[in-house]
């Protein structure tokens, strides 16, 4: 009796405790126009009358029905949804883990009208009548072909509407935090998206930083100026690796491995170079790396693009963490 009344009183507190987190964060959104417009836009993306019908009816919604929703929401959530691709742990369906995975490819492109207009604001007028087509767009910037002076160059812009949206969408994402902490719920996937959604929320600075395109010069400089040391540190990974090979790696990871060393013979990396008068917050102009991306090779060659990875951008990647790690605590003994 005494455990009977005990969970009654535990679910009365959760209803009472999500009520108040509701009230509250409706409340919120209500009194912030942004935020009340995105909430509007986002439940006129989705198709509510599929999603209850497919509840009533108790018949399977498509697999691509929530990725679509999420390619046309926006904003944030194709990231959050390359999160969740990986969470097979909490999503059985291996269609809809592929979609969500796509969520971050083949983003529409704005209007060159759109792009000139943040040259204009960023005060790079001159660039407006030298810009090419669209070459690549995400959720955060879009990248295009720019002729400038005879040289083939490459111009990269943030807009601004679309940081306020990811802004807007990390206030909801922490309103749908809250409510979900008052549910107070105990299985292991509640547990699981609960420490996603705390993700979502350590990240918000580190993401909307990606609008600043003077970070991302000055980590393309950072790369370059080690880019020269790299030949002599890939060569001892080389070697670590082929005796971690003798050692007995797992077969599959042993055959990848083997396969990235035989063809890393070929390969050559290189780090696009900014143009340092040309480089603001929203808009930044860089050399041409030449070659083809990691991500052309994903899509054209996946075998290839892989060993690439794996290879190749997974060590250099550790080293340049390593590297700043190693110089930021330099930094800190000599203060």
């Amino acid at each position: 009796m005494g455990n009977d009344a005990s969970r009654v009183l535990e679910d009365v507190s959760r209803v009472v405790d999500t009520s108040v987190a509701s009230v509250g964060a409706l409340g919120r959104i209500t009194f912030d126009p942004r935020q009340a417009a995105r909430l509007a836009d986002l439940i006129a993306k989705h198709d509510f009358p599929g999603l209850i019908g497919a509840l009533t009816s108790r018949r399977p919604l498509a697999p691509d029905f929530f990725p679509a929703w999420i390619r046309r929401a926006g904003g944030y959530f194709p990231k959050f949804a390359q999160v969740l691709s990986v969470r097979a742990d909490l999503i059985e369906d291996p269609q809809v883990l592929e979609g969500l995975s796509r969520c971050l490819e083949d983003m529409p492109s704005r209007p060159a009208a759109e792009v000139q207009a943040v040259l204009r604001q960023e005060g790079l007028d001159q660039l407006c009548d030298s810009l090419g087509p669209a070459l690549n767009a995400g959720t955060v910037a879009q990248v295009h072909s720019l002729s400038l002076h005879g040289l083939e160059l490459v111009l990269k812009v943030t807009f601004p509407e679309a940081r306020r949206r990811f802004d807007t969408d990390f206030r909801l994402f922490g309103h749908a935090r809250q409510i979900l902490g008052a549910l107070k719920l105990n299985d292991e996937k509640a547990n699981i998206v609960a420490a996603m959604f705390d993700a979502v929320g350590k990240s918000e600075q580190s993401v909307l930083a990606e609008f600043d395109l003077r970070e991302e010069a000055n980590a393309m400089q950072i790369a370059d100026g080690l880019l020269p040391m790299w030949p002599a540190v890939y060569a001892q990974w080389k070697q670590c690796l082929s005796a971690g090979l003798s050692h007995g790696l797992p077969h599959v990871a042993a055959a990848a491995l083997q396969g990235a060393e035989a063809a890393s013979a070929a390969w050559r990396m290189a780090v696009p170079a900014p143009v340092e008068s040309l480089v603001t917050p929203g808009a930044m102009v860089m050399t041409r790396a030449g070659g083809e991306s990691l991500q052309q090779l994903m899509a054209t060659k996946p075998k290839d693009g892989a060993m690439v990875f794996l290879g190749l951008v997974v060590p250099f990647m550790g080293w340049l963490l390593l590297t700043q790690s190693s110089s930021r605590r330099g930094a800190g003994d000599a203060d």
